[in-house]
């Protein structure tokens, strides 16, 4: 009888927890023996992640978003590998060229949380993530989003998911969290201006404290304008 291999076999694991969607204490030990007796390599690491990602996407019914999290919690945080950052300057293509590759290749999530967007080479790309099954949302300023040439309501009615604040102050962040793994942050708006006219700047990284923090950033304004967004 030939021996599943060890991807394989916690995959399984992960997927007998997902029937219910909870984690048993015994479903755990299971999961956390197998874990620590595999070779982790950043590769394989990332391959277990998006066959996570699988896995919820075609059970049925609604996203398992605390199922999903609670697996992801019990993975190695990293494998030893270096943090990478990298930053980009406009004028110039930079900013706009990392952004559209950065959303092109997002496997499970995109998060955006920005002060407006009207550039429809950010637009596109992200509308194609959200039609090839990518979980998307968005939070953003609810006065920019009023202006002429905003895409904020046409991603909405594309189904995206959208949040915005319900004051007369500014939702003025403006970063992205990819794949739940890489932090897109800067002062670039997501305009044409920004890309053709201003001096802007953004930082991509991995840097696991900074999307740490960045993501429980996110979570926190999303539940926040959850009150005035039903």
């Amino acid at each position: 009888m030939t021996m599943p291999s060890p991807t394989t076999h916690l995959l399984e694991c992960f997927e007998r927890t997902l029937e219910d969607a909870r984690f048993t204490r015994s479903e755990k030990r299971a999961i956390n023996q197998v874990i620590r007796e595999m070779k982790w390599t950043p590769r394989l690491l990332e391959q277990i992640r998006a066959g996570l990602f699988s896995m919820a996407r075609h059970r049925p019914g609604a996203f398992p978003d605390e199922w999903i999290e609670e697996a992801l919690r019990c993975l190695p945080s990293s494998i030893g590998k270096t943090p990478i950052s990298k930053v980009f300057f406009s004028p110039g293509e930079g900013p706009l060229a990392a952004l559209r590759h950065l959303i092109q290749c997002a496997g499970s999530s995109i998060d955006i949380c920005v002060f407006t967007i009207t550039d429809d080479r950010i637009t596109s790309p992200i509308l194609d993530a959200h039609q090839r099954g990518v979980r998307v949302r968005i939070i953003s300023d609810n006065h920019k989003a009023e202006d002429s040439g905003s895409d904020i309501y046409r991603l909405a009615r594309m189904g995206v998911p959208l949040r915005h604040d319900c004051t007369s102050n500014h939702m003025h962040h403006k970063f992205a969290l990819i794949d739940g793994n890489t932090l897109v942050t800067g002062s670039y708006n997501w305009t044409r201006s920004a890309a053709d006219k201003n001096h802007e700047n953004i930082l991509v990284t991995d840097h696991p404290h900074a999307v740490r923090d960045f993501k429980k950033e996110f979570n926190r304004i999303w539940e926040e304008f959850s009150s005035c967004n039903t």
